[in-house]
Order: C-alpha cells, then structure tokens, then sequence
C-alpha cells in the first residue's frame, strides 16, 4: 500500500492538520507579506515564517514550551541562540499580526467555501461579523522592570472580528496598552465594516459614534444598548412575541438628542429570570428594518455573539493563547494571534467534517479532542517529510524564492500569487483538464493518484507541493481524510444545565480549619467508632 493513501486511511487527523498547515503557513507567501508589512523588523537569518511556524507548534500543545520547540527544531532553523529567538518574538510589530490573520483567514475560507461547508447565513442576503475584546492575562515578572512590581502585569488586548458564515477569525486588532479601552480602537475597527454586513457586539461596542459610523458605511448593527447611551424615544414599548428566555417588545429610538441622527428598532427582552449579571432586561438596538428580519428573530441573533465567546474558551482551554512566561507586549500578543490562526485551522478541520459527516456531527466534535489526539499523532507527518523535524510551511528548495514555478500533477502553478491558481486550459495540464467540469466530491469518488510518486519518494515528501495542489484537488485530498475520521474519538462533553448549576451548594469556610481530611469525610462511620487513645 502507497504511503500516502496509508496516512489518509490511518492517520486522517494529523494528515488533515498538516495539509492546512502547509497551505496556510507557506514560507514563501509569508515571508513577502513580511517584507511588505513590517516597517521596524528585517529579516537577517531567522525568517519570519519559522516563528510563525514553530509559534504554531507550541499554541497547539505539540511543543510543551517555546525552549523545548527550539530544541526540537534546531537542526531545521538557522544558527542563532534563544536569546535571539526571544528578541525576534518581543519585536514583531502588530500590523504584521493584523496582515497575518487576515492572509490566513482569505487562504482558509477558500477552502471552506470549495468544501461548501458554509453555516447558513443568519441574516438573508447579509454576512455576519461579530467582535469582541480579549484581554490577556497577567504574565510572570520575568521582565526587569517589572521584578520592582508585585501589580499584576498585563500584556495587552486585542479586537477580534468573527465570521459566522465560515467559523473563523478574519481580523485582529492587537493593542500593546493593557489599560487601554476597547473604544480607543474603533477607529481602525470601523476601517474593517464593509457594505452588506451586520455587525453584532456586546453594550461596550453601543457608542453613537459607532453606530453611526457603521450606517454610513452601508453595513448594519445588532448591538446592546449601553446604559450610557442617550436615545430618543419615538414610539411606545410593543409586545411582538415570546422566546426561550421571556417575552420580546420593540419601539422605534433615535440615537442621540440631535433630531438629525439615525432611527432605530430598539428590541427588549424582559427575562423570566436574572441573568448572570442580575439584569431582567436586555435592551438590543438594530439598524435592519422589520421586512428583512423580526424583533424575535433580531433577539435570536445576538444570541449567536456567544460563538465567538466559545472560541475564545477554546483558545484558553483546549490550545495554549498565553505563554505566561512571556511579559513583552508584543511577544503575548504574538503568541495570541497565532493562536487564533491555530483556531481558524480547527474550524477549517470542523468546516471538512461538515462536508463529509454533516452539521450535526461536526457540532458534536470537541476541539480539547482534537487538539489532545494531534499532541500524539502530528510527529508521524514529520517522519515522512524530506527532513528531520521538518517545520511546517517551509520551502526545501528556497523559501527567499518568489517566482519559483511549481509543477505538480502537470498543473503549472505560480506561487507568487496570493494562492495557487485555479483550473484554466492555460495553466493545466490534460490530467487537470479532466476535473474542469467536476467539484470535489467527485474527485474524492475518483480517488485520483498523483502521478511520479514511488513509495520511495513518499518517504521524502515535499508536503509543500501537496499543499499547494489546485484548490480543487486539494479539498478532495482534505475530503478523502475527514471521510476517514472516526468522530466517535472526540465526543464533544454534555453541558450542564444552569439550574443544575445553580443548586451547587456553598463553601463553608473556617479560619480554625485551614484543610479537611478526605478520607474522614467520605467515611465518618469508620472514625465515628474510633476512640480517643
């Protein structure tokens, strides 16, 4: 049996999470968005495309450490000391973060669109973006100005935008200023809305100017109100329904006192019960009129914003967005964004689920699982790589190289594009010829095998040529390994329900009882019988 069909038949994850590595970690593409965006960094021996990678390697828990994935890679990077490792980290810029997610989220969602693994749009004829803030963590005092300092030290924060079509992050906003407000960054947030899209974000997001600049710029808002929001009201409290949680009213508003300002639908939902926060009442503004979606509908939407809120759980629990010992701003924030790229390669690996097993079994697939099973079995992919410990997305021939050309499966592809380019009689060849008029999941029943490929040339493989196949060719390859999944490996834990969590009883705390014996507790019969010697 081929090599190559051996990994799709028994490694199918690490081979999956390879593959996507490859594509959308390319050393070249990279390493030239780089040199284009960084304006303080310059690249001498350590390229910029082994941090990315190696950062990757430690954020998914496939490295324990940053020390131990650069002992681990040594051989592979170029003679430079940890210490420069380090300086490299704590000086990328955040305009090179921000260039880096959005190249990888373009490079990704290619991908999931050709899978046709899209989730259906939550509002008809609009894309959905959704942001939040993250605020890292404190880290240790490792940093020599802060060993004078017992405050907690914090790195930063960082505006994430969400796409809720495709499940991955499309932008980034990092701020080096831990104490700094999330609206000091509006102003680049705003550059990022574009016409056709709804915006949905919690209260903090809910200023006028905002608002405003998000209807000037033809997109739409579903947002909370702020307490501190001033509105006018231009109609009276309506009841339209009933939800899960309460009853929904709406009236019309206007922003603000000037009689010239933006009319809205204000949404309230009077909750049967408080919410974590104590409120009975959420009050949820919108620009969309009622022909293109209800009050009822409007507050099942915001309702969604918790998706980006779990992506961010996931990044915490199942892969590793803070390295504690990191106290450099830009180096957490780093670490952050690579992190959030490592996510949008889960939800790439979920979007193939969806093709192959449906949305209910994707759904049913925990990321911790995943992420746990990779930690064991990614290793296999280097043994089969044409170095040791091979670095994902590096170039063996010249990764400086830009107009290199690539031939694979007599496709000519040019790799100094943005990403390989499509089928065209131009560019193919007559093996690529035979799939113009076909879509993935016909090749996947195909099954085609790629041409000079001898099991002694698959014990080098270049996974960089693989990556690189046509858009077509290269989904049907990531089809093949999801259809070979064995998803009952990585249940997804049920989630306990809040009333359930609510009858939790309270903690009794003694200072006379600094700790308890266990075992007394569990058996007080047995020391119960006990008598005092």
């Amino acid at each position: 049996m081929r090599v190559l069909e051996h990994l799709i038949k028994r490694a199918p994850l690490p081979m999956m999470a390879r593959l996507l590595l490859e594509r959308s970690l390319d050393a070249v593409h990279i390493n030239a968005l780089f040199e284009q965006i960084a304006s303080e960094q310059y690249t001498r021996l350590l390229l910029f495309s082994d941090i990315v990678a190696l950062m990757c390697m430690v954020v998914t828990r496939m490295q324990r450490s940053i020390k131990a994935a650069y002992d681990t890679y040594q051989d592979v990077l170029p003679s430079i000391s940890y210490v420069a490792l380090y300086d490299k980290l704590k000086h990328v810029e955040p305009a090179t973060m921000t260039a880096l997610i959005h190249e990888n989220a373009v490079r990704l969602g290619e991908v999931i669109s050709e899978l046709k693994a899209e989730l259906p749009a939550l509002i008809r004829g609009y894309r959905t973006r959704i942001v939040d803030g993250n605020a890292l963590a404190a880290t240790d005092h490792r940093l020599k100005e802060l060993r004078k300092t017992a405050s907690a030290p914090l790195p930063g924060k960082s505006l994430v935008v969400f796409d809720y079509e495709r499940d991955i992050t499309t932008e980034t906003i990092p701020c080096e200023d831990g104490h700094a407000q999330e609206r000091a960054l509006f102003g680049k947030l705003l550059n990022l809305v574009r016409k056709g899209e709804v915006w949905i974000a919690d209260r903090n997001f809910c200023t006028k100017k905002f608002l405003e600049g998000i209807v000037k710029r033809g997109a739409h808002f579903i947002i909370r109100q702020h307490a501190g929001l001033r509105v006018c009201f231009l109609s009276k409290l309506t009841l339209v329904g009933a939800c899960d949680n309460g009853k929904v009213f709406e009236q019309k508003v206007r922003i603000g006192a000037d009689p010239k300002g933006i009319i809205v639908r204000r949404i309230v939902v009077k909750l049967r019960s408080k919410n974590r926060d104590g409120d009975l009442l959420i009050g949820i503004l919108t620009s969309l009129p009622p022909e293109i979606i209800t009050a009822l509908s409007v507050a099942e939407a915001y309702r969604k914003r918790w998706r980006l809120e779990t992506m961010f759980r996931e990044l915490t629990l199942a892969l590793r967005c803070e390295v504690k010992g990191l106290g450099a701003p830009r180096a957490a924030l780093f670490v952050f964004t690579i992190a959030l790229l490592a996510a949008n390669i889960l939800a790439t690996i979920r979007a193939a689920i969806r093709a192959a097993h449906g949305n209910e079994a994707a759904e049913n697939v925990s990321s911790y699982g995943l992420v746990n099973d990779l930690e064991s079995t990614f290793r296999i992919t280097e043994f089969f790589a044409q170095t040791d410990n091979d670095l994902p997305g590096r170039s063996h021939a010249d990764v400086h190289a830009v107009d290199m050309p690539l031939v694979t499966n007599d496709c000519k592809t040019d790799i100094s594009s943005p990403s390989p380019q499509p089928f065209t009689e131009e560019n193919c060849g007559p093996s690529c010829l035979d799939h113009k008029q076909c879509d993935a999941s016909s090749i996947v029943e195909n099954k085609p095998a790629l041409k000079n490929t001898s099991d002694d040339q698959l014990f080098g493989m270049d996974w960089r040529k693989l990556a690189l196949l046509p858009l077509m060719e290269f989904v049907a390859l990531v089809l093949r390994c999801a259809k070979n999944l064995k998803l009952h490996r990585y249940p997804k834990a049920p989630t306990r329900s809040r009333k359930l969590q609510a009858l939790k009883p309270k903690r009794v705390r003694s200072k006379y009882k600094p700790h308890v014996s266990t075992d007394r507790l569990l058996n007080p019969a047995r020391y119960a019988l006990a008598a005092p010697s």
